[in-house]
């Protein structure tokens, strides 16, 4: 496999499949990975910490629809080519963990539906995420209807893009879901999100957050709150 360039939809509808074991599979030729485990509703574990993902630009669909699977540890991934995660694992529906802390985001484009329908996510660290690439993020966390908390302080979101865009980024979210971002990198998704009262208010912050970071929440009535320095 060590001059394979592209391995899209490889495993696509594989209904059965529960495991896969990629031994000594060699991926640092790889530039597209799209649709590779895409429907493979069966699949309940993968180990990918083998894969070198250096070259890759297009993660599109890559887990798509993999319902069974409840965690994914993708924290040896770089990413730094990458300009395409759209609905990279939009349809997971029991995955409960996602380790993307290695991820480096700042030449992708299309962010929309990544994580959509992710019914079972809690939390979400997306603390690495530079989004200032980014023009289509819409309906990032739809269907995310556990999903309590998403630390996107490095996000940064232009003013041009369409005030839909900000909106749909909450839809059909958990009621009472908490962003930390940095209002100056987010002002219009701030200022949309915010509001004059308050049905749930937040006062705290974690230890590790500084002045400038907030903390928002979403809800009949939205409400932000400065965070205290620690």
């Amino acid at each position: 496999s060590s001059n394979v360039g592209n391995i899209d939809n490889m495993f696509n509808g594989c209904t059965s499949l529960k495991s896969i074991k990629f031994g000594n599979f060699k991926t640092s030729k790889l530039n597209i990975m799209e649709y590779v485990f895409q429907n493979c509703i069966s699949l309940e574990t993968l180990d990918l910490s083998s894969f070198d993902t250096s070259e890759v630009n297009d993660f599109h669909l890559m887990f798509y629809g993999c319902k069974s699977l409840k965690s994914l540890d993708l924290s040896n991934f770089k990413t730094s080519n990458c300009i395409c995660m759209r609905e990279m694992f939009s349809g997971c529906t029991s995955i409960t963990s996602i380790n993307l802390s290695s991820f480096d985001t700042s030449k992708v484009t299309l962010m929309y539906s990544m994580f959509q329908n992710c019914k079972s996510l809690t939390t979400l660290d997306l603390s690495t995420f530079d989004t200032s690439s980014v023009t289509e993020i819409f309906n990032i966390f739809f269907g995310c209807e556990k999903l309590e908390y998403v630390n996107f302080i490095k996000a940064t979101l232009s003013n041009n893009l369409y005030n839909d865009y900000y909106y749909n980024m909450i839809t059909n979210t958990a009621k009472n879901i908490v962003f930390c971002v940095d209002e100056s990198k987010t002002p219009k998704l701030y200022s949309q999100m915010s509001g004059n009262s308050c049905s749930t208010r937040i006062s705290d912050c974690s230890s590790n957050w500084r002045q400038s970071q907030k903390k928002i929440v979403p809800n009949s009535d939205t409400c932000v709150e400065s965070c205290s320095s620690t």
